[in-house]
């Protein structure tokens, strides 16, 4: 990872794994809006099989392709890519997201503009154009007992972005959330030296939290920057994830963020919200689609429960947070 002197404003790098149509797309969008930034795109491919390292070295000769042999799974390639950089910001780019107008060069300007800002990240869109992604807030315990006790539905927005600023906010005002959407996260290349690379401990979901959590334990910000906007299909890689995968990602992110006897506490009270969205479905009729989705999703959050305390039992010293870096 470069100095803060680089010559190249953006460095941006993109995992790809047989997503070869939509990254086209992801790369046609990259050099379209480029907005005068000197960038240098570096697409990292864990082993895809539909032709995609052959499409990105003759339809993009430019852009730096580095050819996995087996699939590294997002963390692993993600710092591969960041490794071979050399520009003094680093845009962490999924292959089915797309940059707008003026987006690289917002969060670009934003990062040199701010010094204590590790990172930044995008108003994220469905292709639809609804909101997907304003930066998200953390299962912390006091949201699960705004949505238990049904707060979250009965105030009106601007008490709520009052009272609980911590979990609601407006989507077109620049705040600090406790996580980025992980599809466009921009990092200044010199904290991310300081911080290290994404955690390497995930199997697909949760470095992008860990890292945001970690940069605030070393000093810095963490941003979210309406003014950038960026669509994002989601999934497109298909990267298969069972429960148990879930769970242990999971376990991880708390013992890595506010430590596992909090996210025990945090994921009963969801559970408890479950059950009462459960027994609405029920009382209204509700599909049974609709039950039986509710259903899995509270019989997922057992076994997350189990599996904490488990964790608790075997190593009481893993329940509280880390300690902060200085």
């Amino acid at each position: 990872m470069a100095d803060e002197q680089s010559q190249i404003d953006v460095s941006i790098v993109i995992v790809s794994f047989n997503t070869r149509d939509i990254l086209r797309r992801c790369l046609d969008a990259v050099a379209r809006h480029a907005d005068k930034l000197r960038q240098e795109i570096i697409v990292v491919d864990n082993d895809s099989r539909d032709g995609s390292q052959d499409m990105v070295e003759c339809e993009f000769p430019h852009v730096r392709l580095i050819r996995n042999t087996q699939n590294l799974m997002f963390a692993r390639a993600s710092n591969q890519g960041m490794a071979a950089a050399s520009g003094r910001n680093l845009l962490l780019l999924n292959s089915d997201a797309f940059v707008g107008e003026g987006t690289t060069r917002e969060l670009a300007h934003f990062l040199d503009r701010n010094s204590l800002a590790a990172a930044v990240g995008p108003k994220v869109l469905n292709l639809d154009g609804s909101l997907q992604s304003k930066g998200f807030s953390a299962p912390r315990i006091g949201l699960g007992i705004v949505r238990v006790t049904g707060l979250n539905k009965m105030l009106p927005d601007y008490v709520k972005r009052r009272i609980f600023a911590t979990y609601f906010w407006d989507e077109n005002k620049a705040v600090m959330p406790d996580v980025l959407s992980g599809c466009c996260m921009m990092l200044k290349a010199s904290a991310a030296h300081r911080i290290g690379g994404l955690c390497e401990d995930f199997y697909h979901g949760g470095e992008d939290g860990e890292w945001c959590f970690r940069a605030r334990r070393f000093g810095y910000q963490v941003w979210y920057l309406p003014a950038a906007v960026v669509e994002h299909v989601g999934g497109a890689s298909k990267v298969r994830l069972d429960s148990t995968i879930t769970i242990r990602d999971t376990v991880r992110m708390w013992e890595l963020s506010f430590g596992v006897a909090y996210g025990l506490v945090a994921e009963s009270i969801d559970i408890i919200y479950d059950l009462q969205r459960y027994a609405s479905a029920l009382l209204t009729r509700k599909e049974p689609a609709l039950r039986a989705q509710i259903r899995a999703k509270a019989r997922l959050q057992c076994g997350k429960i189990a599996a904490l305390v488990s964790r608790v039992v075997r190593d009481p010293r893993r329940a509280g947070p880390p300690p902060t870096q200085q």
